[in-house]
């Protein structure tokens, strides 16, 4: 049985770029394995609104044996992206001496150039990066953004305080309204060394349309009292708050607009 291919996709979308990953070593023995890429991918994709560029690290692949049935659906997967506001695409690091259908560059470097793209440091998946750790999936039409870890996390620095703000500015792009920070605390331990950091940052966050910050998958006696941001044990019981807070702000939009008419 085929596995599927083990990816991470991390998106810039000030550069309009879409860089896709392999997390561990490959080998690319069925073209079945195709199927998960573009899965992933249109999954990802639910985060653009606008044309965008992808550079995919294939350093970590192998295809062996080459053959163009191993490939082909790679070739109808390109052609299906492009029809979905992909403008360019290329590849970096795989050996591969066959036909594909996007341009297969020898270096991250390399392939910046080809794109196009300005970019000051070499976007790759590093298991070992605070930063790679940290998830994030866009509920929009609940008015959340809710953030997770891929393992148990130590918040014990301003540094890492710094990179979680940093992936949560980045993924402001697609908010022009108002949201809720929900973060699964489950996994994650904060220290009196990051409590002002983590303030500055939801302080930060307010001028970028956040309405409040709220943490399940803990107690709350398990926080200090004056914690920033307000835990519940599951998540549904956060849900149930931010839905109350949503319902309210809409009604009292609603009674402001009807005001509004009258007058």
């Amino acid at each position: 049985m085929s596995h599927p291919l083990p990816l991470h996709f991390e998106p810039d979308f000030q550069k309009k770029l879409l860089f896709i990953s392999l997390t561990h070593e490959i080998q690319l023995d069925s073209p079945d394995q195709w199927q998960s890429l573009k899965d992933q991918w249109c999954e990802n994709l639910k985060l653009w609104h606008t044309p965008y560029k992808a550079c995919l690290d294939f350093s970590k692949l192998t295809i062996s044996p080459e053959s163009a049935e191993l490939v082909a659906p790679f070739f109808k997967l390109i052609k299906f992206f492009n029809a979905f506001h992909l403008r360019k695409a290329c590849i970096y690091g795989l050996d591969y001496s066959g036909e594909l259908p996007i341009e297969n560059l020898g270096s991250f470097e390399e392939a910046m150039e080809f794109l196009k793209v300005r970019t000051g440091k070499r976007m790759a998946y590093d298991p070992e990066s605070f930063r790679s750790v940290v998830m994030m999936e866009n509920h929009l039409a609940g008015h959340i953004v809710e953030v997770m870890f891929a393992r148990e996390v130590v918040f014990d620095s301003a540094e890492k305080v710094k990179d979680l703000r940093g992936k949560l500015t980045t993924n402001l792009m697609h908010w022009h309204h108002g949201w809720y920070l929900l973060m699964d605390v489950s996994a994650a331990s904060f220290t009196v060394e990051c409590d002002k950091p983590l303030r500055q940052m939801l302080r930060f966050l307010e001028g970028f349309f956040m309405a409040g910050a709220f943490g399940y998958g803990k107690k709350a006696k398990d926080f200090p009292s004056d914690f920033p941001i307000k835990i519940f044990r599951t998540k549904h019981q956060a849900m149930v708050v931010i839905k109350k807070l949503v319902d309210a702000e809409a009604s009292e939009a609603a009674d402001e607009s009807c005001s509004a008419r009258k007058s």
